[in-house]
C-alpha cells in the first residue's frame, strides 16, 4: 500500500516506532499517513479546515500483511480497549496491545471514519480523514523523499 506522510523534516528517516496510550483517541507515537489515492486525506482535510500541513511529502510503501482495516463500527469494536485511568464518556483503544498483537498498521477508510466518528462506547472522533497509522516500522518496504 502506498502512503503519503507530511513532515517539516527534509531529512526524514524511519526510527523504531514507539506507541504509548497517552493521548486518548490517538496514541503518542506512530507514523501518521494517508493513502496516496485517498479522496479525503490529510492534505485535503488541512486545506478544508484551514489547518497547517507540513510541506514536505514522504511516500511510504508498506506491506499489508498485518494491516488492520477499519471500514465500519464492527471493525472498530473488535479492537481492545485501554484501561480507564480517568473517567471519559467513551472508550479508547489500547494501541500498545494492538501493536503487541502483531498489527503493524491501522487503516481507517473514509467509510470507517464516517461510521466511527460519533459512535459509543468506542469512537475515533479526531482522526478526521482517511488515515493509516503505522505502529511498527518493520512493515515499511520503501521510502521516497
Amino acid at each position: 500500500m502506498k502512503l503519503v506522510h507530511y513532515t517539516d523534516n527534509h531529512d526524514f528517516e524511519v526510527h523504531p516506532v514507539t506507541i504509548k496510550n497517552e493521548m486518548w483517541i490517538k496514541p503518542q507515537g506512530g507514523i501518521w499517513c494517508s493513502p496516496v489515492e485517498a479522496e479525503w486525506g490529510w492534505k485535503e482535510w488541512c486545506k478544508e479546515s484551514d489547518f497547517y500541513c507540513a510541506k514536505h511529502e514522504v511516500k511510504i510503501q508498506i506491506s499489508t500483511d498485518n494491516l488492520y482495516i477499519i471500514d465500519s463500527f464492527d471493525d472498530l469494536d473488535k479492537l481492545p480497549v485501554a484501561p480507564k485511568e480517568i473517567p471519559l464518556p467513551f472508550e479508547v483503544l489500547d494501541f500498545e496491545r494492538i501493536k503487541e498483537s502483531g498489527i503493524d498498521a491501522i487503516h481507517l477508510t473514509i467509510k470507517g471514519e464516517q461510521e466511527t466518528r460519533f459512535t459509543r462506547p468506542k469512537w475515533l472522533y479526531g482522526w478526521d480523514c482517511e488515515s493509516v497509522l503505522i505502529l511498527n516500522e518493520q512493515c515499511i518496504e520503501k521510502i521516497e523523499t
